[in-house]
């Protein structure tokens, strides 16, 4: 895992007893089969193994929601049932918030961008000890789980994951739901009540979760191979479309053509027979394809060679974020030599069509990182203590940069730079398969 994120995600996991890195067992995916307590089993009851179900009163422990180290739908060391009953809040949307700009001339309002807010998690349950008397040390546990005034805590809820369906060897399967976390602050007071003379307790707690997304517990971390742009090896990439530039008139400016000849489809999008190639910074959105025989037999998107005309050495790499919302990574480079305006390392996502451009050499010796979720960039030693690290290096990245985000699914990742320029090691990217729901 990295030291390049602002929260040590690793250590709040050790800190609720999860070891990061590890498959979280739970009721999905038990680690062991239940057994017998053949020793002093007076009633032939099933044995608590640590991490698989067990059943209890009807209940199946499925040791599936962590609450800052509380695990629910659990039996603990002390022999005390701990069931979740509700966890409103987050399986759902959080509250948004959308500006609202009046039209100055009709009716209703303008097109603005909104933002997720805070979302609000209210977790309910109840906890049966084997004696009345350890009601008092339960109740102590949920306090100190609820004192989340000065500090941040973790929330964690177990997927479906196993051995064989997991995030590494099954990153695009629609059926995998690996496991996902947030922090988590308290929002409201405690509500403890016990019900019965045999110390069954009802409680609900309310937290401000301060992340209106939710995230996985692992972090994912792949090297960027680096294509050249100039020189011996140089990669050239042009995909194949109609409205851009023909074998008379090379033009590759063109933003939008609209149809002016088919009487059938006035005002459409117009398509040209005689075009040949386009320039992929620079697409037409709608636009038609070039194969006579589109209609008949189109291609399958995969096909990147009917899409795309390419010399060199391609080193293109697809992620994939598995979430459903858009996760935020760091880039780590290590050093880079000969960077100037004119001779940038550019990275681009080629999904989201954003980009980023380094327009300043780095030093040996020490790492440039970018960090798109805080929209901050340290140049830093990668021996210091990250505390000490400072972030005020944006003047590394052009104007035009973008803080390049990874789009729900795969996102093709290209990172080009002339020859001039010198990477000696491929950068790196980590993030986070993110959810917004």
């Amino acid at each position: 895992m990295s030291k390049y994120e602002l929260m040590e995600y690793d250590e709040l996991q050790r800190r609720i007893g999860i070891e990061p890195g590890e498959t979280w067992h739970c009721g999905s995916n038990p680690a062991d089969e239940t057994t017998i307590d053949e020793v002093d089993d007076d009633d032939n009851d099933m044995t608590y193994t640590g991490r698989d179900p067990f059943i209890a009163g009807g209940f199946c422990l499925t040791n599936d929601i962590n609450v800052n180290g509380l695990l629910l739908n659990h039996r603990d060391q002390n022999n005390t049932i701990w069931i979740c009953t509700g966890i409103d809040g987050w399986w759902t949307l959080p509250p948004s918030e959308i500006p609202d700009v009046p039209k100055p001339f009709w009716d209703g309002s303008l097109l603005t961008t909104g933002r997720y807010l805070s979302r609000t998690i209210t977790i309910s349950g109840v906890f049966i000890p084997p004696d009345p008397s350890l009601v008092w040390y339960n109740r102590n546990a949920l306090l100190q789980v609820s004192a989340l005034v000065r500090g941040v805590g973790l929330l964690a809820v177990c997927g479906n994951e196993t051995d064989v369906r997991n995030h590494e060897q099954t990153p695009s399967d629609p059926l995998l739901d690996p496991p996902k976390m947030t922090l988590i602050q308290t929002a409201d007071v405690p509500l403890i009540d016990t019900t019965r003379t045999n110390g069954f307790t009802q409680f609900s707690l309310v937290f401000r979760a301060v992340n209106s997304t939710k995230i996985s517990v692992y972090e994912k971390n792949v090297p960027l191979p680096i294509e050249d742009t100039t020189g011996e090896f140089a990669v050239v990439r042009e995909r194949k479309y109609h409205a851009f530039s023909t074998t008379d008139t090379p033009v590759t400016d063109y933003s939008e053509v609209r149809n002016t000849s088919d009487p059938d489809d006035p005002g459409g999008t117009r398509s040209y027979a005689e075009v040949e190639k386009v320039n992929l910074d620079n697409l037409i959105k709608d636009e038609q394809w070039t194969d006579p025989d589109w209609e008949v037999n189109p291609p399958l998107p995969d096909e990147k060679d009917d899409y795309y005309l390419e010399t060199g050495t391609a080193q293109s790499t697809v992620l994939y974020n598995s979430g459903n919302y858009f996760a935020f990574p760091i880039f780590v480079f290590d050093s880079i030599s000969g960077a100037t305006p004119d001779l940038p390392v550019i990275v681009r996502n080629l999904t989201t069509s954003e980009s980023m451009t380094i327009i300043k050499p780095v030093p040996v010796g020490l790492q440039l990182v970018v960090d798109t979720g805080m929209r901050r960039v340290g140049v830093v030693e990668d021996a210091a203590a990250p505390p000490s690290w400072k972030w005020d290096d944006r003047n590394y990245l052009s104007l035009t940069s973008e803080w390049i985000t990874l789009a729900p699914g795969g996102n093709t990742i290209v990172v080009t730079k002339p020859g001039e320029v010198g990477v000696p090691n491929q950068p790196r990217i980590y993030y986070r398969d993110t959810w917004i729901g």
